[in-house]
């Protein structure tokens, strides 16, 4: 093993030597201990094609066809069989075990906003600023983000997955930032496969199936040839409640999903109009309790005896169920684990046919079309617990309990409405129902200029993805429950027994039936697109052959949004449901690019052969404006064994139709937590820092400005910090831009004995810096930036575009903040890949088939990952971090060892995730909380050759059943989609070949 010196700024010394040594003594174990091979080079992939008689070879990252082709760029090959391997069923699953992706949307992300897509995210700078790609060809969007739903593939289709670092602008246009992930289909398959596997975890849930068929044959003489393949998925979900790891936490106290929102109910103080301290120091005494005088803002919930409790400023007279509840600090809080689900159960549909024919010696015409349907329900068969909904209730409701109508009684204004939050637990569970249908057909022309080597390419696609989100069940009509909550009977007359919201109470079916709602949301996304290509040798140069490639295209994305009444009043008119506006736009863009191969020495000392590789494309967007994008590459093959490899790209990324056109919407969970008083909260409590600072009367000013009433503004007071967050689209968005660089190296190996000549190491530094980054500002930075805490409103104005997204109800509380997408600051990133394979065969030294020992090893380094939050501000450096909504750890490294053999093999697999600081370390390091240690899974797999046409395959994932780690101290909380949270599963699997 060697080290590259990029010339680069990385870790400081003392950091990387102590890391470095790390990594050797983990990677020499890894060497001997490993398991089988995960991926291979592009060069090995390269010469086991030239090997089988091709002459033509494209590898991800160029267009350009070339026989002895070595990539310029850092890559990552992914064979069918080591996917298979993987124990996955998911194509997103198995991808994830490598090192240069970070999870996007897993089959983890299970909150009731989830439409049960699966999503790369390369080098964790999001699933949009990567290129997925299916035989070179952008895929049909999964949404408005322009993300590619990988699982949309049937996994059978896969020869393999090639995954390129660094800018692809110039290549493919627009999105590329921090790299592609291309799948490559099998091609000329003739016969027939069935495959089928089944997964199960070690405590007989958390269940996968899928089954796949592949056909293949020729036609017309040979001159055809058609291939069909379809596949069935089905994945059930996982509670929260089914694994220890969760029920333990809110035992423990610590549960980050644990909920002040009562299924009792709590009477909430409306600031101005609060009860007297007499009439609650009475009441409660009256119960029997002793201790301090209970403040006058004190939140009370209802006992189902009718009496009441204290919730916060301590817990006093609670005399519900002990079963899901649990006392902290002041307050009680209830836990909706029970009703979580941590793994969303999802039910896939797959198809795809693909036919090829020869209209004559030099031209062909190819149809290929791929269909998907799945469907995923959230809430009881999904992922969410019931919501709370605040509440206006009369004064005259007859279901007032006595003891709470004295309280009521005691305030200023005693005939006034009074607001009580609620858990609706007894409607049940949330439940939405997301169906996608999505759909791409291809077809296009293929064919060679004469004798010259030329060859061209015409195609034209046309995509759509439709998804409809209906509410099954748990969706409450706001409007009718303030119906029942104000008639004189408390709504009897309306539906049986009417809604008595005090204390945990059952609903009668008829009073469910009058207020639930069904509504639905519509999305609608279209993608057309056409391509001409050109490539082939111009003339030969001194070194060698000149090669060009040259193209333009024209791409239109249609984007329509539409969601039903009740879903686009602000607030809702659902309970617990986010309000969305109805939008559409659309997007198109006409590209040409040219890309010249250029060999400039050859056969000299310390230069074998040394070739540049250049691009330039030109995008024009009927939105953005024109942008450009361009790449200079190097390939030095040094001497026989060792090639140096490097370059720069100039990438772009225009804004989505989502990012340009998405109507205010909000999905479940888009809340923005301000805090708590003093340091925190709504800045316009009387209770908070902000008011009682130097410029606290200019802060009183910009509260009464922006909607507190004036008549309360001296004793308002906030007590829900929770604050909805709503994101919305902006048409004035400029393209993202990034410069990426690369360096590396490649050594294959230089002994000729039969056990060391099949070894190889690449080592590859990149670094990528995207400025303009287009994002949304987070509610809680838009509040601090509204009332100047960083120094953004000096003025303190209103007309402050950090003030003008806050939004108040008439009580001087904000019920919404607007975060709409802007170019904000950027993101800088560094890091080093290394890949080993060696492949050793024995019978080289044992004699006769005695099969092949493999070792792979891959692993990254990160050494920076920075955000700049908004423009002009500073970079702030998260590598090393966990807790702040993404996960950037130092060293990942997967490491295989294989035994293969004509009849069976065997393997183990160990991933290696090391050791992480607490997000606070940078946020607040005079409160730092602990960090998560190393985590360390080994997988075991394997599979017999029962006969040439039957195979079964088998493993244990997570062998030591290794539990999740704790973040942020904080019971029940981790990094689901990084951290196994499912433990110890098994699977297996056949295929067979007719």
């Amino acid at each position: 093993m060697f080290i590259v010196n990029t010339g680069q700024p990385t870790t400081p010394p003392g950091r990387i030597k102590k890391t470095a040594f790390s990594f050797l003594g983990a990677s020499s174990f890894a060497l001997i201990l490993s398991s089988a091979a995960l991926a291979q080079s592009s060069e090995g992939t390269a010469a086991a094609q030239q090997a089988d008689g091709a002459t033509d070879i494209v590898v991800t990252g160029s267009r350009i066809a070339r026989r002895d082709f070595v990539a310029d760029s850092p890559i990552v090959t992914v064979s069918n069989a080591a996917l298979d391997s993987n124990g996955n069923v998911s194509l997103e699953g198995k991808l994830n075990k490598l090192p240069q992706l970070l999870p996007g949307a897993t089959a983890y992300t299970a909150n009731i906003a989830s439409a049960g897509q699966a999503t790369l995210n390369l080098r964790g700078l999001g699933a949009s600023r990567n290129l997925v790609l299916l035989d070179g060809r952008r895929m049909q969007p999964a949404g408005a983000t322009m993300a590619i739903d990988v699982n949309n593939l049937p996994a059978i289709l896969v020869e393999n997955v090639e995954i390129i670092s660094g800018g692809a602008s110039a290549v493919y246009g627009s999105d590329a930032m921090s790299g592609v992930v291309n799948f490559k289909l099998r091609r000329n398959f003739i016969g027939l496969q069935l495959d089928a596997q089944s997964n199960i975890s070690g405590q007989s849930d958390g269940a996968t199936q899928d089954i796949s068929v592949l056909a293949g044959m020729d036609f017309a003489g040979g001159r055809g040839h058609l291939m069909v393949a379809g596949e069935y998925y089905n994945r059930e979900g996982l509670f929260g409640r089914d694994r220890k790891f969760y029920t333990d936490a809110f035992t423990a106290g610590g549960s980050s999903v644990a909920s002040n929102s009562l299924p009792a109910g709590t009477f909430n103080p409306t600031a101005g109009n609060l009860p007297t301290t007499a009439a609650l120091n009475t009441l409660f005494a009256s119960y029997g309790t002793v201790g301090a005088s209970i403040a006058a803002n004190t939140v009370l919930g209802f006992n189902n005896d009718s009496t009441l409790f204290t919730d916060t400023n301590g817990v006093r007279n609670y005399r519900g169920v002990t079963t899901g509840y649990t006392q902290r600090g002041a307050s009680l809080y209830y836990d909706p684990n029970a009703e979580v689900r941590i793994l969303a159960p999802l039910h896939r549909y797959a198809g795809f046919a693909r036919a090829d024919y020869e209209l004559s010696d030099s031209v062909s015409a190819f149809v290929q079309g791929m269909a998907t349907r799945y469907a995923v329900v959230t809430g009881s068969s999904g992922a969410l617990a019931q919501g709370n909904q605040a509440l206006v209730i009369p004064v005259v409701n007859p279901f007032i309990p006595a003891d709470l109508a004295k309280v009521l009684a005691s305030r200023p204004n005693s005939t006034a409405d009074f607001n009580v939050t609620k858990r609706f637990t007894a409607a049940g569970l949330r439940n939405i129902k997301t169906e996608n249908t999505v759909y791409q057909i291809l077809a296009g022309l293929t064919g060679k200029l004469g004798d010259s080597g030329i060859s061209w390419d015409l195609s034209y696609s046309h995509g759509n993805t439709k998804t409809t989100s209906t509410v099954i069940s748990g969706g409450l009509s706001y409007d009718r429950v303030e119906t029942l909550l104000r008639a004189t009977d408390g709504g009897a007359s309306l539906c049986e027994g009417g809604l008595n919201v005090f204390g945990e109470k059952a609903i009668s079916q008829s009073c469910l039936n009058y207020l639930s709602v069904i509504p639905s949301t519509y999305t609608n996304l279209s993608q057309d697109s056409v391509e001409a290509n050109v490539q082939g040798g111009l003339f030969n140069l001194p070194a060698g052959e000149l090669r060009f490639a040259a193209g333009g295209s024209y791409r239109r994305n249609a984007y329509r949004f539409t969601a039903d009444a009740e879903f686009q009043t602000n607030p809702t008119q659902i309970i617990s449901f986010n309000p969305s506006t109805n939008t559409r736009g659309t997007t198109d863009v006409v590209e040409g690019y040219a890309e010249l191969l250029i060999p400039v020495l050859k056969d000299l000392p310390l230069v074998k052969s040394l070739n540049l590789d250049a691009a330039y494309r030109y995008s024009r967007y009927n939105v953005s404006g024109g942008v450009s994008a361009y790449k200079i590459d190097a390939n030095w093959h040094v001497v026989e064994p060792l090639r140096l490899r490097g370059g720069f790209q100039r990438a772009v990324r225009a804004p989505n139709v989502g990012e340009l056109f998405l109507g205010s919407s909000a999905a479940i969970g888009s809340f923005n937590n301000l805090g708590s008083v003093p340091s925190g909260g709504d800045p316009c409590d009387v209770r908070s820092g902000y008011r009682s600072g130097a410029n606290g009367a200019a802060v009183r000013s910009l509260c009464i400005a922006q909607g507190v009433p004036s008549s309360i503004i001296d004793s308002f007071q906030a007590n829900n910090t929770q604050v909805l967050g709503t994101t919305s689209g902006f048409a004035g968005l400029k393209p993202e831009s990034a410069n990426t660089y690369t360096i590396g190296a490649v050594l294959s190996s230089p002994f000729a004995s039969p056990l060391l000549r099949r070894m190889s190491l690449s080592v590859d530094y990149y670094n990528i810096a995207i400025k303009d980054a287009i994002g949304t500002i987070s509610g809680v930075t838009l509040v601090n930036s509204c009332f100047n805490a960083t120094g953004t409103n000096r003025s303190y104005a209103q007309s402050s575009p950090y003030c003008s997204g806050i939004s108040r109800n008439t009580d001087g509380t904000i019920y919404n903040i607007n975060q709409p997408y802007l170019n904000l600051g950027g993101y800088k990133t560094a890091g080093i890949d290394f890949a080993f394979d060696w492949r050793l065969p024995l019978d080289a030294k044992i004699g006769g088939d005695s099969g092949d020992l493999t070792v792979n090893v891959l692993a990254n380094y990160l050494d920076n990952f920075k955000i700049q939050s908004l423009p002009g501000g500073a970079y702030i450096d998260y590598a090393g971090t966990i807790g702040s909504g993404t996960t950037y750890v130092p060293w990942r490294i997967t490491s295989t060892i294989g035994y293969d053999s004509t009849v069976f093999g065997l393997g183990v697999r160990w991933q290696h995730l090391s050791r992480l600081r607490d997000y606070t370390s940078i946020s607040a390091p005079a409160a730092e909380k602990k960090g998560v240690p190393g985590y360390d899974t080994f997988d075991l797999f394997g599979h017999v050759k029962a006969t040439d046409r039957f195979q079964i395959r088998f493993g244990v994932t997570n062998l030591a059943d290794k539990k999740p780690p704790i973040v942020s101290e904080l019971a029940g909380s981790t990094d689901p989609s990084t951290y196994d949270p499912m433990g110890r599963s098994f699977y297996l699997g056949v295929r067979a070949t007719l």
